[in-house]
């Protein structure tokens, strides 16, 4: 595979023509290499830059160009424009054309570029649908419509949705079937996009880029057909957050308005993830890097959103290591009138290792030392305080509980007294069990250049990281490991500066691991678990 790049320049000599010169880089070294300097950087005339191009890429991509070549030395400029859309078409050539749309440079090179040397709508590969198990193939030559979706945001006339159109054509007051979300959907006045300026359009044909306004349904990545169809375009998957943040409100106005800006951002931009952790009841924000959070932090700002960003709670558990001494929880109060009442007896074990629930319960009353009714009420107590956890306020996991005796009064035994008895009881029962706390231990895939192998794994192993193993891929290497979540939180931003942006990863959960005992100390110390009232 051949990389070449080219940028506009005005800053060097213009040519004879007072054309600007441009830059191309060309060759099989990384784009990143030859800007170093130490491959060298030709600066010639875009016709020569195109002849390299040509004779190092085309001749590959191309068997009939590789005969002529080899018997004539070189290519015409034909040659390579009649190539040139195949083999970007194939994935033989990546042309990497450069320049700064803030700075408005080579913009004009890269549309030319793209117009004159790349495939057209009707030279490029069929795309791939479904229609329930069927597979599809749709071309730019069928006759009725289909598109896709692939970016929306919100303007001063509501959400945008911008589209391809596949095949077909569609026309302004027009109606159409959103597949994705199994929707009827009217099209209003259509838009061609020129910047920040809406050319009005009566009518896109394949390949056209087009946008439309107000729909109600249609989201980034929606498949739009004709009526009468009923596939939806394969699309690659969401990517899975490598960086998350928690968002809190700084008010009660910010409040009110987070939920709604927030999900109008996600809608623009499917990367993003937004969602409520059940367990700590965080606002999580996830996202690919760092610098997309800050983004959208930036823009709930522009919407006169405040918000405050921590790194998320980890959800750690709690568990036993050893078998409790049989354990009394009581509830007793009296303050007039009719009281609460209630007593039980339990014992706790470890659960094994390769058990399938992380929670039993085992009910040996006898002789009616707690009439059936309320013993359940024991067992719901118990789960109550499981969730909250004794020792540092995390769940606790793998346990079975036995319930051996108990005590209840006639009049002031409830439901609500036997809860509470549970509750005490195990409470009790744990900080006699040898309880320890667990922290989530995930897969990490690191993919980086092989030369920065070496740090990735220091920096690992300084995590408190496991490597397993490597896999070489010509000048990459994925490196797999095993680290507790809490050492890589913020590993998005640490791998970018490592590698100076040329890494990637990604992160599964896999198990849960007991947490070194100096470390435990510092997190059990900082929590304050609730304490049963009496």
């Amino acid at each position: 595979m051949m990389f070449a790049g080219i940028e506009e320049s005005p800053r060097m000599t213009p040519g004879p023509d007072n054309s600007p010169l441009r830059v191309i880089l060309v060759g099989r070294a990384p784009i990143e290499q030859r800007l170093r300097g130490d491959a060298g950087i030709d600066l010639i005339r875009a016709r020569t830059a195109l002849d390299a191009v040509g004779e190092l890429g085309l001749t590959e991509a191309d068997d009939a160009l590789t005969d002529k070549y080899l018997e004539e030395g070189e290519l015409s400029l034909d040659d390579i424009k009649g190539a040139f859309p195949g083999a970007v078409r194939n994935g033989k050539l990546i042309p990497i054309l450069c320049g700064s749309s803030k700075k408005l440079i080579g913009i004009d090179t890269v549309l030319d570029f793209v117009n004159e040397f790349f495939p057209s709508p009707e030279q490029r590969k069929p795309f791939l649908a479904k229609d329930g198990d069927t597979m599809l193939e749709i071309t730019v030559d069928r006759p009725k419509f289909s598109g896709l979706v692939f970016k929306s945001f919100t303007t001063d006339i509501g959400r945008v949705s911008i589209f391809r159109v596949v095949s077909g054509g569609i026309a302004s007051d027009g109606n159409f079937n959103n597949v994705t979300q199994q929707k009827k959907e009217r099209c209003g006045q259509l838009y061609v996009l020129r910047g920040k300026k809406r050319d009005n359009a009566e009518f896109l044909s394949p390949g056209d880029i087009g946008a439309v306004a107000k729909l109600k349904g249609t989201f980034t990545g929606d498949t739009i057909v004709d009526e009468s169809d009923n596939f939806v375009f394969e699309v690659a998957p969401a990517p899975v957050p490598v960086a998350v943040v928690a968002v809190h409100p700084k008010s009660k106005a910010d409040e009110d308005k987070l939920g709604g800006k927030l999900n109008d951002i996600v809608q623009e931009e499917p990367s993003l993830k937004v969602w409520r952790d059940p367990e700590t009841s965080e606002q999580l924000l996830g996202g690919m890097g760092q610098m997309q959070l800050d983004v959208v932090i930036e823009k709930l700002r522009r919407n006169k959103v405040e918000v405050e960003t921590t790194l998320p709670r980890i959800p750690y558990r709690e568990t036993i290591t050893k078998k409790s001494p049989v354990t009394e929880g009581k509830h007793k109060k009296q303050s007039g009138g009719r009281g609460q009442f209630g007593v039980c007896f339990i014992e706790l074990e470890p659960l094994p290792s390769d058990s399938p629930v992380e929670f039993e319960f085992v009910d040996k009353i006898f002789g009616g030392a707690i009439p059936k009714n309320w013993i359940p009420s024991v067992e719901k107590g118990i789960r109550n305080r499981m969730a909250k956890g004794v020792i540092a306020g995390h769940q606790v996991i793998n346990v079975r509980v036995t319930l051996l005796d108990g005590k209840y009064h006639d009049v002031d035994s409830s439901d609500a007294a036997f809860q509470m008895a549970g509750s005490k009881g195990f409470q009790a029962a744990v900080k006699t069990a040898g309880a320890v706390l667990l922290e989530p231990i995930y897969n990490l895939f690191v993919t980086v250049p092989q030369d920065y192998m070496g740090a990735i794994m220091g920096d690992i192993t300084s995590k408190r990281g496991r490597p397993l193993g490597s896999e070489q891929k010509g000048k990459m290497v994925t490196i797999n490991a095993q680290v507790p979540l809490a050492e890589i939180q913020k590993y998005s931003a640490d791998l970018e500066s490592m590698t100076s942006g040329r890494g990637t990863f990604t992160m599964t959960f896999d198990h849960y691991e007991r947490v070194p005992n100096e470390i435990a100390d510092k997190i059990i110390s900082a929590a304050k678990p609730e304490e049963e009232e009496e």
